[in-house]
């Protein structure tokens, strides 16, 4: 009886033992599902410091003088008036691709060519993915810019790694590169001077401060303008995301414009006293690259319109229309935004720094 319950004992930790160390000495393999809405793309090898490539033809355009430039491009089909001393031209490229310029006191200060595909200059071409790009160019996982006497440093996190990686020329002008959160593949390429590199504010500045849009036009019919920049986003914002949005033309053409309005004359009741004074010293210091609402926040400002089935995004500082696009085609939440339903129609409103999308969900 004793050798049976001996014999039982051994056999049972026998058991448990197999059972308790086999995880260890035998770890469980995962699959990776590829099917995944999202592509996690490989993490680039980084260096910290980039390396200055020959400036192709678009990286040459920065600093040149714009009626030189608009001359020389393709149809132009559109363009608009920030407000704030830029203007932004959109062309359509004999390369079936689009060129966006922003112009300032007559120089080009930025150029933007996007679309799904193209070539780009000498060394790249719109379709392309990371690793493509990593064998043409060494990108850096910081970026260090001395403007007058100032020094400035960003450093990218692995998401802008994977996403937005920058190109440094040997003109001392910067290139964005935008790979698509689905596909994994660049959609646009953005060439920019330091200075309007610290007004987009792509990446988190260690060192230094953001520039702040401080040359209001005091004159401009604001009202005006807002439905300007709203009808020209829609149209980058078409062109790149390829869905027909279109802003409604019904009554609820006007909700965004009324929303954005109701803010802007009682903020307090969306924001809290600490997110306010957030919002004030963005926009007069710029000590965050841009601010948004959270979901609660955007709900306080539905739930007060008595609005339903509406989701909307508020991103400040808006003065730049390429940038808001290419911030809501890149970002993965706010992109999630606007592409978790079937919803088409949108209704946007600029004022001033701001800008309100809400998008309505349709049946």
């Amino acid at each position: 009886m004793k050798c049976r319950k001996l014999s039982f004992m051994i056999i049972f930790i026998s058991v448990l033992l197999a059972v308790y160390l086999q995880p260890i000495f035998y770890p469980i393999k995962t699959e990776i599902n590829s099917q995944s809405n999202t592509i996690k793309l490989k993490q680039p090898r980084s260096q910290q410091n980039a390396e200055n490539i020959a400036a192709d033809i678009y990286a040459q355009m920065i600093g040149q003088d714009i009626n030189t430039i608009r001359e020389k491009l393709p149809k132009e089909l559109q363009n608009v008036d920030t407000g704030y001393g830029y203007t932004e031209y959109l062309f359509a490229n004999q390369h079936q691709h689009f060129d966006i310029l922003t112009n300032h006191n007559g120089k080009i200060q930025e150029l933007t060519v996007f679309g799904n595909k193209g070539k780009v200059g000498n060394h790249f071409h719109l379709g392309m993915d990371l690793e493509d790009l990593i064998s043409q160019a060494v990108i850096s996982s910081s970026l260090s810019i001395k403007m007058q006497d100032k020094e400035y440093q960003f450093e990218l996190s692995e998401e802008d790694m994977n996403y937005r990686p920058f190109i440094s020329y040997n003109n001392q002008v910067y290139a964005i590169c935008y790979f698509h959160p689905i596909t994994g593949k660049l959609f646009a390429i953005r060439y920019l001077d330091a200075h309007y590199l610290l007004k987009v504010a792509p990446y988190q500045l260690i060192k230094g401060q953001y520039e702040t849009y401080d040359n209001e036009n005091q004159l401009a019919n604001w009202e005006a303008l807002s439905v300007q920049k709203a009808n020209y986003f829609l149209t980058l914002f078409s062109r790149l995301d390829e869905k027909k949005y279109q802003i409604d033309d019904s009554e609820s053409a006007s909700v965004a414009n009324e929303a954005l309005a109701q803010f802007e004359q009682s903020p307090e009741k969306v924001l809290s006293t600490a997110r306010i004074l957030q919002l004030k010293e963005m926009r007069t210091q710029r000590t965050e690259p841009f601010f948004t609402f959270t979901t609660d926040e955007m709900k306080h400002l539905t739930d007060s319109l008595q609005l339903e089935n509406v989701r909307g995004i508020f991103l400040a500082p808006s003065i730049d229309c390429m940038d808001v696009a290419l911030q809501l085609q890149t970002n993965p939440i706010l992109h999630n935004k606007l592409t978790n339903n079937q919803a088409k129609v949108l209704s946007i409103a600029f004022h001033k720094q701001d800008m309100l999308v809400l998008i309505l969900d349709v049946g």
